[in-house]
């Protein structure tokens, strides 16, 4: 992974968490933050132990009890601020009490320089504009913030920068998956704590439902482990600072969503002037810190010091070590017996993403939220045909699972095969170039090639769904196809791919090469 592409996986996971009050306002209000934390964190741990355990067990017998006390000490940092700013908010409206997370890049410089690490000019110009759009943000708070808040804000803020820090000198300390789960894992612990001090009865306390089940799973999968695991990974080749900056991007994604989306699911937030000047110098920030200009300054200062810095054309200047390099897997080299079971790995795979979001409907028994849209390039490019069966059929037991099989349900075969299929046979045979996303021009043309097959899906799907319920809003069918078949496999599928290409080393399947006649 490069430096572009750990700024993407980052930019992700900055998505990922601003979007986590979308999944938390499916949650009742009787369901404490704590409870959440705890059920959600123990079911991402158990989820990445039982897929690395071997992984895991190798790393703790090699770094030794140091590790996991490290990862101990940091999830109780990492709670600790968490509950700073759940106390600290309640003074703020929506869109304020994000901005005040953006505070930790004020505070980053002068962290960096207690703990004797280099700061470059263009992190304290960075810093800058993003103080100018913390301030702004504080003048358009639609309330005035106690003291009380204001200092638990300031000195979570302070925590988190210190958490970021001591994270991104662990991740190239030590193995990024192992990291991730002991991290999760003592989280999970600790909430369990504070959620038997404040409600003893715990689980029996919850109001179970499909939809609280549905929502702990979406929480586990996407805010805990792929946001944890993509931080984790992506932290090894940036700076602190940098990261943290990125991060200040949730202000931008909390945003959108307060202009979005209903205010049931945000809360009643008024976009001013002054909001929207503060999510621009925000932006103006990040741009400060990411953008290098041609005949500029070709590195920050900090990130040159750095051992794992790298060049802008996305090339490593100094590589993993050896020992960090994982062996490449290509599905053609596999036994008959070895692709069974990976075939009934992608099948689980498939349904341990897609069951929980049918309880998430959009259009009852037509479509729904589909973030199993992100495995149609991965099924395909690394998988091949048995990607693509895997999907077509997946798809059908979904439906069927979910109630929501109908006759149109044989065109959502088809496209969910024809798909990954295109993914597939463009990258093996058509696209003259070996398949990665270690440039922006590669990744530009991969978000082609998405949106290129969303369209050919819904034209597929669209029609067979108009010709036999004709009741159904077609347009909007079509435009939510669109949406879930472009918007997931481009935020969430790019940084997977990214993560399972040049971390897990995966390698794309080739069309097998002809013979020559004799």
């Amino acid at each position: 992974m490069n430096r572009f592409q750990a700024n993407i996986c980052l930019l992700c996971v900055t998505a990922i968490w601003s979007s986590e009050v979308i999944v938390l306002s499916c949650m009742p209000d009787t369901v404490i933050p704590f409870a959440v934390s705890c059920m959600t964190n123990l079911i991402g741990a158990a989820l990445l132990f039982m897929c690395f355990f071997k992984r895991i067990k190798n790393e703790i017998m090699k770094a030794g009890k140091g590790l996991v006390i490290q990862c101990a000490l940091l999830a109780v940092l990492y709670f600790t601020y968490n509950v700073m700013y759940i106390y600290g908010w309640k003074s703020f409206d929506v869109l304020t009490g994000d901005f005040t997370i953006s505070m930790t890049v004020i505070f980053m410089p002068g962290l960096m320089f207690l703990l004797r690490q280099k700061v470059g000019v263009r992190t304290l110009v960075s810093s800058a504009f993003i103080t100018v759009g913390v301030v702004l943000a504080f003048m358009g708070n639609e309330t005035s913030p106690d003291t009380k808040s204001l200092v638990l804000v300031f000195v979570a803020a302070i925590l988190r920068g210190l958490f970021y820090i001591k994270l991104n000198r662990a991740a190239k300390e030590h193995d990024s998956i192992t990291l991730a789960a002991l991290i999760i894992l003592f989280s999970g612990i600790t909430s369990y704590a504070a959620w038997t001090a404040l409600q003893p009865a715990t689980f029996f306390a919850v109001p179970w439902s499909r939809q609280v089940v549905a929502s702990l799973f979406v929480h586990s999968y996407f805010v805990t482990v792929t946001a944890q695991v993509l931080n984790t990974f992506a932290q090894r080749r940036t700076t602190a600072s940098s990261a943290t900056i990125i991060y200040s991007l949730e202000n931008v994604f909390a945003a959108l969503w307060c202009v979005i989306l209903p205010a049931g699911i945000v809360g009643s937030v008024t976009m001013t002037a002054t909001k929207v000047a503060a999510v621009v110098f925000v932006l103006l920030g990040n741009l400060a810190e990411l953008v290098r200009l041609p005949g500029g300054v070709k590195k920050n200062t900090a990130q040159t010091a750095d051992p794992t810095s790298e060049t802008d054309s996305g090339g490593d200047q100094n590589p993993v070590p050896e020992e960090r390099l994982r062996p490449h897997f290509n599905v053609m080299d596999t036994t008959a017996k070895q692709k069974t079971l990976i075939v009934l790995l992608l099948f689980i795979t498939y349904f341990i993403i897609s069951i929980p979001f049918k309880a998430l409907d959009i259009m009852p028994g037509f479509t729904d939220i589909r973030p199993v849209t992100i495995l149609q390039p991965i099924y395909g490019i690394f998988f091949g045909i048995p990607g693509c069966v895997v999907l077509s059929l997946g798809n059908v037991i979904s439906d069927i699972i979910g109630g929501s099989l109908r006759i149109s349900s044989a065109a959502g075969a088809l496209a969910n095969f024809l798909g990954p299929f295109l993914f597939y046979i463009y990258w093996a045979k058509y696209a003259g170039t070996a398949f990665d996303l270690r440039s922006g021009k590669r990744m530009l043309k991969f978000i082609g090639t998405i949106i290129a097959v969303a369209a050919i899906e819904a034209l597929i799907i669209t029609p067979a769904v108009a010709y036999f319920y004709p009741d159904v809003d077609y347009m909007k069918f079509a435009v939510i196809v669109l949406c879930n078949t472009i918007l997931f496999p481009v935020a969430l599928g790019i940084p997977l791919t990214v993560l399972i290409q040049e971390e897990f080393g995966f390698r794309p399947v080739r069309l097998p090469e002809k013979v020559p006649a004799a």
